[in-house]
């Protein structure tokens, strides 16, 4: 069935491109290693099943913030650390669908309001980002988890209110921005608690798909491809991640990628599989076990001192060779900085 997917969703990109005047080729060949890496990816997840289990941890007093915390796998992982009795800020485009999270989440739990907070946040936006932290520092000086989750996936060409392609711009400059803003509350958490304050960036396995950072055209406008976009979104997150944890590390701050699955979210909207077989989608991964890894990253003690690492299904694995090349992780590191004007990171 995978095959006659591939086949099929290869197909449609040969008749869109010739209808569009495109060429077909290299929309083809990312189209083919992304649905090898997704299968690949069902496949581990199958196997490893019993290894993504998640042990529940008190930490109250914590506070933690989740972008994209009202829908998908955000609301498993809002859940999920109110189980741990962390305070959790979920962070959302839509108040009001965040607040219905928050109440069945607290319904669930008999918890009471200060469980969770609700705060409209758009990734799309760096004004509605700067906007979130100055209101989240201002209520919140000391966080300890912030979970970069929020992201969207494939689609046609888009760009940001700030002019960036909105993969790029929603999954890795919004989140690099909160992070840099929020930076001095983290580290004011760990001071107040005694542990060690954690950044999740959720990754996904569709890093592998990008070859490079496209630093001379950085939106693909010249040739956009959906799933090269994408995992060129992911791709810098890692590099982030890795290098952001060696910045951080006299900080008392560590930061990790986790890739959570593949999930049966919304994600998977504009992917060509599901709009012609949309029940392959209930084979994967359901919302909680996506949200298992990435709160395993948040709490588990058996990561303390284990910073920059790619978690998928709870455990440690290797990322990409091309992650890992700390030559482009500064670089990234360095260019992101001067296309958002962030004259010091960490210093807002």
């Amino acid at each position: 069935m995978f095959w006659l997917t591939l086949l099929i969703s290869c197909t449609l990109f040969v008749f869109y491109s010739i209808l569009t005047r495109k060429s077909w080729i290299m929309p083809l060949v990312y189209e083919f290693h992304m649905n090898y890496l997704g299968f690949r990816a069902v496949v581990e997840d199958q196997i490893l099943k019993s290894r993504n289990k998640l042990k529940i941890e008190s930490r109250k007093g914590f506070v933690a913030i989740v972008t994209g915390g009202s829908r998908g796998i955000g609301e498993l992982i809002s859940k999920l650390l109110v189980d741990c009795d962390i305070t959790v800020i979920i962070a959302c485009r839509n108040i009001k669908s965040g607040e219905n999270v928050a109440k069945r989440i607290l319904h669930d739990k008999n918890g009471n309001l200060n469980d969770i907070k609700v705060y409209e946040l758009d990734l799309a936006s760096l004004k509605s980002v700067r906007n979130f932290a100055e209101k989240v520092s201002n209520d919140y000086p000391e966080i300890n988890y912030l979970v970069n989750n929020a992201g969207i996936m494939f689609g046609p060409y888009k760009e940001t209110e700030d002019g960036f392609e909105s993969q790029f711009g929603i999954n890795y400059l919004g989140h690099f921005v909160l992070t840099h803003l929020l930076l001095p509350n983290l580290k004011k958490g760990a001071l107040k608690t005694g542990y060690t304050s954690r950044i999740v960036n959720v990754s996904s396995v569709a890093h592998e798909d990008c070859d490079t950072i496209h630093f001379e055209d950085i939106n693909l406008k010249n040739n956009y491809i959906q799933t090269l976009a994408y995992g060129q979104s992911k791709l810098a997150q890692i590099l982030f991640t890795k290098y952001l944890n060696k910045f951080l590390k006299s900080e008392n701050i560590e930061v990790f990628a986790v890739h959570p699955g593949i999930v049966d979210t919304c994600l998977f909207d504009n992917a060509h599989f599901k709009k012609i077989i949309p029940w392959m989608t209930k084979i994967f991964k359901s919302p909680e076990q996506g949200a298992i890894p990435i709160v395993h990253t948040c709490i588990s003690e058996k990561l303390n001192g284990k910073g920059g690492s790619y978690i998928s299904n709870c455990r440690i694995l290797k990322s990409s060779k091309l992650s890992n090349d700390v030559v482009l992780q500064e670089k990234l590191f360095n260019f992101t900085n001067k296309l958002l004007n962030i004259e010091k990171f960490g210093v807002p």
